[in-house]
């Protein structure tokens, strides 16, 4: 979880974590049409400057009066973590392979093993609780480990990767449709209705390849 955190807030790869104990203390999920995100105060505002620009960000961050009282605290977290995952029915969870010595160790049956850990988390726990969830989480939800499907991210999507798109990529994509709406709105009406969508393709894939062909110096 810590290495989610460190490569979903800073760009950090999974090899090379931001080592930041306050994250410790922090939940987030990732849904389909949401991200949300439950803080305390000391890191909420470095958090709310990196997802002010996530569409649909959903922030909760514990009030300092809250905060001074234990039980108030981890009732409020175990409220925003329901409030988080209560209609998802499926949910994703990293979790590494288990070592063989491990309680947790499985024998080909990784079901198993997901739901294992997963309720052997205190969060996870509460849900089960009178008022707090209906049953035990993983008969509530769909379990399943995510670790795969993230490395295959990870290896693709870093703060270094995004920062050469946002400084390469994408001032050559730009450069590349606008001289290709140039030529479009140059043409004549009847030209333009000829056009076909190859044709458009054609004018807009040529540029940026001779741009990105010089960005290399091949």
């Amino acid at each position: 979880m810590k290495k989610l955190a460190s490569w979903l807030f800073y760009g950090a790869k999974p090899s090379e974590p931001v080592t930041d104990e306050r994250l410790d203390d922090c939940i987030f999920a990732v849904a389909q049409d949401a991200f949300y995100v439950y803080c305390r105060k000391e890191i909420s505002a470095e958090l709310l400057k990196l997802c002010v620009k996530v569409p649909n960000v959903v922030f909760y961050c514990l009030r300092k009066e809250d905060e001074r009282d234990g039980d108030r605290a981890e009732t409020t977290k175990v409220g925003e973590f329901y409030r988080m995952i209560y209609d998802k029915r499926v949910v994703g969870i990293p979790l590494a392979e288990p070592d063989i010595n491990s309680d947790f160790y499985y024998d080909r049956n990784e079901k198993d093993y997901v739901n294992k850990v997963a309720e052997s988390w205190p969060l996870v726990k509460a849900y089960a609780f009178e008022g707090i969830g209906s049953s035990f989480f993983s008969i509530s939800h769909r379990l399943l480990n995510v670790r795969e499907k993230l490395a295959e991210v990870y290896e693709r999507h870093d703060a270094y990767t995004v920062a050469s798109l946002l400084s390469g990529t994408v001032p050559l994509a730009e450069g590349a449709w606008e001289q290709c709406f140039g030529i479009f709105s140059r043409a004549s009406l009847g030209k333009r209705l000829d056009m076909t969508e190859a044709d458009l393709a054609a004018e807009l894939l040529l540029p940026y390849e001779l741009a990105f062909l010089s960005l290399i110096h091949i």
